[in-house]
């Protein structure tokens, strides 16, 4: 039995996708299930997650997480009440290969391991600046889990006896859960895989906004990490503030990166793009300090109520 775990927030049409493709997977459905859990959206997204349930009874459960906002909170919920032996987290704004969870299976029946990343592959029918500079980047799944022990939770699967010997996510987290959890499964020396012929497809930002906002919410999570483990990531944190992050990066660089991932880049858009990222890392490094700050006073507030 494998469990798909989807958390969500204000993403009909992003849900809508993801079902799609997890509905057309070639694997027996009476084999899976997919979790759908909603946390807190403003708009129909959760209407549509009924709509799915209603529509197959026996497949998909639409959820709601009402006590914590977060994405953590939403996939922990999804965790609880799953019944799979492998556990599939999802973000509701991908698509899969209708062999996904069949090649997923076979990694676990074959290679064992407890902890399994896939590729992400971002894609934008937009021509945006930001799309660009968001493909540029990309999902380094490889290079997390070889340097980091890590992947993003888009793309993570696990055995589910893997909770009783690590814990849930850390629901405080607003970004960086991932990271976190990564390492905890790293420290207790649990089998950690790349498949990376298992290929997800993402859509790309293209708004600058979303990226600020996004760059934000990493910052914050940044922040939390070092609030709630000082002694483990006081180095993520200060390295967040390093004067490398904010300079230009090489144009060559840049242009062999692009080349590399099939982006088409004139030399005007390879010397913006070099720069691209400078007001987005000063807004972000910002945010980083204001969360932390926020953070200790809380602390501060929480400890003085206490002693009283």
């Amino acid at each position: 039995m494998v469990s798909v775990v989807i958390p969500v927030y204000n993403e009909p049409e992003g849900l809508k996708a993801t079902l799609d493709s997890l509905i057309a997977q070639q694997y027996p459905q009476h084999e899976y299930e997919v979790i759908v859990v909603d946390n807190g959206s403003k708009d129909h997204t959760f209407q549509v997650a009924q709509q799915y349930q209603q529509l197959y009874p026996e497949l998909i459960i639409a959820e709601k997480e009402h006590q914590l906002q977060g994405s953590y909170a939403a996939r922990n919920k999804g965790i609880r009440i799953s019944k799979g032996e492998i556990l599939c987290f999802v973000d509701a704004d991908m698509t899969v290969a209708p062999n996904f969870l069949q090649n997923i299976v076979e990694v676990f029946e074959t290679q064992h391991p407890d902890y399994l990343g896939c590729t992400v592959h971002l894609y934008s029918d937009k021509h945006t600046l930001a799309a660009k500079y968001n493909q540029l980047g990309g999902f380094s799944v490889k290079s997390d889990l070889e340097h980091s022990q890590f992947v993003p939770t888009c793309c993570l699967s696990v055995k589910r006896d893997l909770f009783d010997a690590v814990g849930f996510f850390d629901e405080r987290l607003e970004s960086g859960g991932d990271y976190e959890f990564g390492q905890r499964v790293y420290r207790a020396g649990l089998k950690q895989l790349l498949a990376g012929d298992i290929i997800m497809q993402h859509p790309a930002r293209w708004k600058y906004t979303s990226l600020v906002s996004k760059s934000k919410r990493v910052a914050r999570g940044i922040a939390q990490l070092y609030t709630y483990y000082p002694e483990t990531y006081k180095k993520n944190y200060r390295k967040y503030f390093s004067l490398k992050r904010h300079l230009p990066k090489n144009p060559l660089q840049v242009y062999k990166k692009a080349k590399a991932r099939g982006l088409s880049l004139n030399m005007a858009e390879v010397i913006i793009l070099a720069c691209y990222h400078i007001p987005i890392t000063f807004k972000s490094t910002a945010e980083a300090k204001k969360a932390y700050q926020s953070l200790i006073a809380e602390q501060h507030q929480t400890a003085k109520a206490l002693v009283k």
